[in-house]
């Protein structure tokens, strides 16, 4: 099968080879990733394995705490402030999603101003828990032979007293006039043209 694969590509391939395929990713990922402890483990001991060594592992650059100018040991903030001043330091930023639910009442402020994203699809095992997405074209079409349903009424809030603030509901159509004032509806957006009288 693999010479066969080498041959013509991937897309000679069956259905039920490409799903052997993939089933045997997830087992060759299980077996690498304990080859390499045990490759790492007999090398640490003093033993050879053909074709691997050990190196450092990378790693990205951080701060020192300190470092000595003319004899002094100068804090790393202090010394970037002299060079660069306020460029040297970033704003504040807000912490993602998973940070914010480890605080004290996160999880409330996550559910409410958290969503996770379309990403796209991916391919997944049957077994996986997550619900199966339709490719199925026809349900991104809407059908036009039947009547479409009337547009749905805006709704716009206003208080006569507090202008501002939250009153009481006013059923906008496309454009009417109520407590004196005049409403339009665009595209989704409430205007109002005339200013508020009694």
């Amino acid at each position: 099968m693999l010479t066969e694969m080498q041959k013509t590509g991937a897309e000679a391939l069956t259905n039920e080879q490409v799903a052997r395929f993939l089933a045997l990713l997830d087992l060759a990922k299980i077996v690498g990733k304990a080859a390499q402890k045990t490759a790492y483990n007999r090398i640490m001991a003093g033993s050879r394995v053909e074709g691997f060594k050990l190196v450092k592992a990378k790693a990205n650059r951080a701060w020192k705490e300190t470092s000595e100018v003319d004899g002094a040991a100068v804090r790393v903030e202090d010394a970037a402030k002299a060079e660069f001043g306020s460029q040297a330091f970033s704003a504040p930023t807000l912490l993602s999603p998973a940070g914010i639910d480890e605080l004290p009442l996160g999880a409330a402020f996550t559910a409410r101003w958290a969503a996770k994203p379309e990403t796209g699809l991916t391919l997944a095992p049957a077994s996986d828990p997550r619900k199966e997405v339709s490719v199925d074209t026809k349900s991104l079409f809407t059908d036009v032979t039947k009547k479409a349903a009337p547009a749905p009424v805006e709704t716009g809030y206003f208080d006569k007293e507090r202008p501002g603030q939250l009153g009481r509901e006013v059923t906008a159509s496309p454009r009417r006039k109520k407590g004196g004032i005049t409403i339009v509806s665009q595209s989704g957006v409430t205007v109002i043209e005339s200013s508020l009288t009694t």
